[in-house]
């Protein structure tokens, strides 16, 4: 019973090296979600230089069909970039996490 407390308590127990890797956890989820605001900051403007200048085409088209294609093209590659970033960032973290 007494090398199953002792067991507990060296597993449990707040030791500096335990405190140092919470430390930088916590650092490195404070760098990620930086990183993200930023990212989300970027990929907004990015997003309204380019739905400027699509509209601005639109604009100049004579026929509302082609005009529709342009926007749906626009919807289908903001989703397709998102998917994208959201899957380079899982995989940093796995990367980061696993290895």
């Amino acid at each position: 019973m007494k090398n199953i407390l002792e067991i507990l308590l060296l597993i449990f127990s707040p030791t500096r090296a335990k405190m140092d890797a919470i430390k930088r956890g916590e650092k490195a989820l404070e760098n990620l979600a930086d990183f993200h605001k930023k990212q989300k900051e970027v990929e907004m403007q990015r997003r309204l230089k380019r739905n400027a200048e699509v509209d601005a085409l639109i604009k100049n088209l004579g026929d509302p069909k082609v005009a529709e294609k342009l926007r749906i093209y626009r919807l289908v590659e903001d989703q397709f970039l998102k998917v994208n970033f959201h899957l380079k960032l899982y995989l940093l973290f796995y990367k980061f996490c696993c290895f």
